[in-house]
């Protein structure tokens, strides 16, 4: 028996990868306001090793997706405000240009506490939730 090979070829294989890389990336931002919304509503959890370690290894994949994004996504008006906000906070350092997260993680630990502290406390709400739902892409 002879069997038949259906080989398909994509004429546009970087328009592929800017889109997954851009899906990828919306979800990271689902992901990240999920992580907030959790500090949010119960701010012990940043009391909890297991919480900060998987927050900690999820900020670095939301910093390597993001730098995968194509130049102009980055620069959007959008994402400027988002990463400026992230990185005011101490969540993520650099600018749309690109992003990395502290490689200390007990630095990481102290900017998540200080979203939490008395004075910060409306901040997810006012500030971040705000710029990650006008980050995402419809």
């Amino acid at each position: 028996m002879s069997s038949i090979q259906r080989v398909v070829v994509d004429t546009q294989p970087s328009n592929q990868v800017e889109l997954s890389s851009e899906k990828s990336f919306n979800a990271d931002l689902r992901e990240l306001k999920s992580y907030l919304d959790s500090i949010h509503n119960n701010p012990d959890l940043l009391h909890s090793d297991k919480f900060q370690n998987s927050i900690y290894s999820f900020m670095q994949k939301f910093a390597n997706d993001f730098n995968q994004l194509p130049q102009n996504e980055r620069k959007s008006s959008e994402m400027k405000t988002l990463i400026g906000d992230l990185a005011q906070y101490g969540l993520v350092d650099g600018n749309t240009d690109g992003i990395s997260v502290s490689p200390y993680q007990s630095q990481f630990s102290n900017a998540l506490d200080g979203l939490v502290m008395p004075g910060q406390k409306k901040v997810i709400r006012t500030i971040l939730d705000p710029a990650i739902l006008a980050a995402m892409r419809k």
